[in-house]
């Protein structure tokens, strides 16, 4: 028997959830290949709405559709263009049964705030990706241990602690912004207009859970999908 993939592993989150009810795939437009309202759609989900921040020009809401077009799922999904700070959101979008949300959490600088949000567009389930650490770097310039709790500010990294996490990166083969990125990119372009470009934050699976459980959820299932360096996160809305 075929080993089951991460892939299907991660897929099989929502299509064992997602039968009869609605979905909504939040921040999922950006590289489209990473979108799953095409898994909802087929896994029989009566309703599936792609809410991205990307302008309504973009090229990529462009692909998206060529994207599920492809899979011969024209007409079967709704779309709109909606920011997660906007307190209006959930009601112009209305609330989801089942919410996914990958590669957005470490990239917003008030992550409580964003999860807060993704309570409010959430009925029963969330499925939360992001980037990780493990729970001790190692190096050879030293180590950092991301136990109990411990997460990093990336806009305050300073001194050695930066140069540790600078030495972790190159030998994993991620590049993060303004730790090991040839560029420095801004944190703000301009008062109460961050850029969410850059990584924020660096965190473990632990501490993100425990964070998304002062937000409202409860955690139900952890899966690592990058070995050392992602997890997407089951949660159930309290």
């Amino acid at each position: 028997m075929a080993e089951t993939s991460t892939q299907e592993k991660y897929n099989g989150l929502i299509e064992d959830r997602v039968k009869g009810k609605t979905f909504a795939d939040v921040g999922g437009l950006w590289g489209t290949k990473n979108e799953r309202i095409s898994t909802a759609v087929k896994a029989g989900a009566t309703s599936a709405t792609m809410i991205d921040a990307m302008p309504e020009d973009s090229d990529w809401w462009t692909l998206f559709h060529k994207r599920m077009d492809s899979f011969g799922l024209t007409g079967t999904y709704n779309s709109m263009r909606g920011n997660l700070d906007d307190t209006s959101l959930p009601e112009r979008s209305g609330v989801f049964d089942f919410v996914h949300c990958s590669g957005i959490i470490y990239h917003v600088p008030s992550p409580f705030h964003t999860l807060v949000r993704l309570r409010s567009l959430t009925r029963e389930f969330l499925l939360l990706g992001s980037m990780t650490v493990p729970e001790r770097i190692e190096t050879d310039l030293g180590e950092i241990d991301m136990r109990d709790g411990n997460s990093y500010f990336i806009p305050a990294l300073r001194g050695e602690k930066k140069r540790i996490f600078k030495s972790h990166f190159d030998a994993t083969g991620v590049t993060v912004h303004n730790i090991n990125s040839e560029e420095h990119h801004p944190w703000n372009f301009g008062v109460g207009l961050p850029n969410y470009g850059p990584w924020w934050w660096l965190w473990t699976a632990e501490t993100l859970a425990l964070i998304a459980e002062t937000a409202g959820f409860k955690l139900l299932h952890t899966m690592e999908t990058w070995p050392g360096k992602a997890h997407i996160l089951l949660l159930e809305a309290k």
